[in-house]
């Protein structure tokens, strides 16, 4: 689990610190911040495997730096507690990434972002802090520990890199074969962060398009916006038909009619949706509600967290943004689909963001799972409701939670 998270210097962040738990909510008007913490979390979770010229950049250079602040160098720091053996270890990350200024940098120059500090420390019960794998920018190597496997020998020797990677961090350069295994265990939770932003027009049709890969993606399936869903249940009806009918039986909440999803195949081998009712009769994928494909996707990400926990043993639980969560979703089934959800996927996190006080309201009795975002002066800030515990308690009679964030009490 991600317990904290700070990140310096990237679009609206300076300093920024943050305490996660296992279901948390990020609050704040348009503009806040909310959608650049998602980005800043997905972009450090890319940076394990990925190149920094192979994650996408929204704002591109630019827009990557906070535009008032004059040093080019992105901090971006961690603590997580994920389980190992028969407990649990905390490790500590750190990488900073110094960013060229598209203003001076010539376009033939090969000139990108690059690794100037990265870091990993873990911390075991009953043991020192020790260092996993280090870098200055320029020498960087991962570091054996003096615990043995059975049978005596190393978990691994260390790698020494007669240059550091600079295209890219330590950790996306490191096999799984030669590293500690506290080491690919970081690297496979950071792999494991998805970002998800729901549409139902893209649910609806955007898998129609010939350009639309209908294998599968990574992160559970599931592309950021869902336009790849109907292969995605596809593959689930196929591989695991007891969570389909779980999913099935989700969406049935909001869509009582449904008896079932199934598909046809087509000459070039993509599956086409189509519904069954339990009247028997047939309805085309394209006339579900956008309240219906919104619970297919959100209950499909819970399942898929799920199986992924369990069928990857040494893979920790993933780590899973969703933002605005409740659109579309009729706002009297609210509670009764995050009691449905609540059960599914325990040990996954998942980080979600919202304007709706009918949402906000299912963390009534869990304020330290909510982080109220404000921007002021060009920089963010956070404020965990904690802070506001006498304020809530003074109209706790009177007004929920919800509607003490509708009334801008946490101003």
């Amino acid at each position: 689990m991600l317990k904290s998270f700070r990140v310096h210097n990237f679009k609206s962040f300076l300093n920024f610190e943050i305490q996660f738990t296992r279901r948390h909510l990020l609050v704040g008007r348009n503009n806040s911040g909310k959608s650049n913490l998602c980005q800043a979390l997905s972009f450090l979770g890319q940076s394990s495997f990925l190149d920094y010229d192979k994650i996408p950049l929204p704002g591109g250079l630019m827009g990557f730096l906070h535009r008032g602040y004059k040093p080019r160098v992105a901090e971006f720091d961690c603590a997580c507690e994920l389980p190992w053996e028969e407990g649990k270890i905390t490790l500590e990350y750190s990488v900073h990434v110094e960013m060229p200024d598209p203003r001076t940098t010539r376009v033939s120059s090969a000139v990108g972002p690059r690794t100037v500090h990265e870091s990993l420390k873990v911390v075991t019960p009953g043991e020192s802090p020790a260092d996993l794998l280090r870098s200055d920018g320029h020498s960087a190597e991962t570091l054996a520990h003096p615990r043995l496997r059975e049978g005596g020998s190393p978990w691994a020797p260390p790698v020494t890199f007669v240059n550091a990677p600079e295209a890219g961090s330590m950790l996306s350069k490191l096999q799984e074969h030669e590293a500690d295994p506290r080491i690919i265990l970081f690297k496979r939770f950071l792999s494991s962060f998805a970002w998800y932003s729901l549409s139902p027009a893209l649910i609806r049709y955007d898998w129609t398009r010939s350009d639309q890969p209908y294998s599968p993606g990574g992160h559970g399936g599931l592309y950021k916006h869902g336009q790849n869903l109907p292969f995605v249940l596809h593959r689930l009806k196929n591989e695991n038909e007891p969570s389909y009918r779980r999913l099935v039986k989700y969406v049935e909440r909001i869509e009582p009619d449904l008896d079932s999803i199934n598909f046809w195949p087509s000459p070039d081998g993509r599956p086409i949706p189509y519904v069954i009712l339990k009247d028997k009769t047939q309805a085309s994928w394209d006339s579900m509600s956008d309240g219906t494909l919104s619970i297919l996707a959100l209950a499909l990400l819970f399942i898929m967290a799920e199986l992924t926990t369990e069928a990857l043993p040494g893979w920790p639980p993933p780590f899973i943004m969703v933002e605005e969560p409740e659109n579309s979703l009729y706002r009297g089934e609210l509670r009764a689909i995050w009691e449905d959800l609540a059960a599914v996927a325990p040990q996954a996190q998942f980080i979600f963001t919202s304007h709706s006080p009918y949402f906000v309201d299912l963390f009534d009795r869990d304020l330290e799972s909510v982080t109220k975002l404000k921007k002021e002066g060009g920089v963010t800030t956070a404020k965990p409701l904690t802070l506001f515990r006498d304020r809530i308690a003074a109209y706790r009679d009177d007004f929920s939670l919800g509607e003490l964030y509708y009334k801008d009490l946490f101003e």
